[in-house]
């Protein structure tokens, strides 16, 4: 896996810390660090025959894979003071932010393509609502608020390293969508229930939410 995923990796297995400390569950800790200590390996293989100290790897500050360092964003929020909209800077902003609003779909970017019009607007909800249920949403499990933390930490790190290459990201928007569904179940399906209930009553009767709805029910009494 990517070293870019240990922003992520880090939220998680810090809360879970955090939660076994606070419960004085002393045999979780220590086997969640004993669990974690294969992680140094890598350092170690580094160590061992390049003769170099390296936790990951050394292509994280590549240009190719970090488009958009903190200078660029200095830049280009100077060319934006500017009014400078042509900047190489901003245009490099905009690109990568349209890229990672595209999501896991590997769709290259293209203004006024019909699914790129629905994905970026989709995604972009989508953060918002990881957003809302991480910092806000009291109601929801705990532990669903950890990965939503987890999946807004990935989100920081897709502003800064290329999001043009959807493998990179594809943990970020797995535990986005986790935590969209969960939304979406206790909160989303009330909704358009009370604003949009002849529509609502529609969808819930077609053949296609019962069929898979059906189907569901089976794939959770072959998993149990």
């Amino acid at each position: 896996m990517k070293p870019i995923v240990a922003p992520g990796a880090a939220v998680l297995l810090g809360g879970v810390g955090v939660a076994a400390l606070y419960c004085r569950q002393w045999a979780r800790l220590a086997g969640l660090c004993i669990g974690f200590l294969p992680v140094f390996s890598m350092a170690l293989h580094n160590w061992v025959y390049g003769h170099v100290f390296v936790l990951f790897s050394t292509n994280l500050d590549y240009p190719s894979v970090l488009v958009m360092p903190p200078s660029a964003y200095v830049a280009a929020l100077h060319e934006l003071t500017q009014l400078n909209f042509g900047g190489q800077n901003l245009a490099r902003l905009g690109t990568n932010m349209a890229s990672w609003l595209t999501g896991p779909s590997e769709l290259p970017w293209r203004p006024y393509t019909p699914l790129v019009l629905v994905l970026v607007p989709l995604h972009a909800a989508s953060v918002v609502i990881v957003v809302y249920v991480t910092f806000w949403g009291r109601t929801f499990d705990p532990w669903l608020r950890l990965i939503g933390a987890s999946a807004l930490a990935q989100h920081v790190v897709a502003l800064f390293y290329t999001a043009a290459t959807a493998r990179y990201h594809f943990l970020t928007w797995l535990l986005t969508m986790l935590v969209v569904m969960v939304w979406f179940k206790r909160v989303g399906i009330g909704l358009l229930e009370r604003r949009y209930p002849v529509l609502s009553s529609r969808f819930a009767v077609h053949p296609w939410s019962r069929w898979l709805a059906s189907g569901l029910k089976r794939l959770q009494k072959v998993s149990a």
